[in-house]
């Protein structure tokens, strides 16, 4: 069985979820700032925080529970 790893990616000015090839992928030194409908996307300076981000514009939702997927209650 294939695993595939998914997490934050900067991508498009924005960080969203997709698949990790390699560490280098993840969001480091990267912020972003979201005020009343606004979405900023910046280098965080000398900050080497991986995580350093608020929930960006995409639900991890799409990735758990993808539109292809069989529903369980259909047989």
């Amino acid at each position: 069985m294939v695993y595939k790893v998914i997490g934050p990616i900067v991508r498009d000015s924005a960080i969203i979820y997709d698949e990790l090839t390699t560490t280098n992928d993840l969001p480091i030194g990267w912020t972003d700032e979201q005020t009343n409908g606004k979405y900023r996307f910046e280098k965080n300076g000398n900050d080497a925080a991986v995580f350093g981000w608020t929930v960006g514009p995409q639900s991890f939702k799409e990735i758990s529970f993808p539109t292809n997927s069989k529903s369980i209650c259909n047989p």
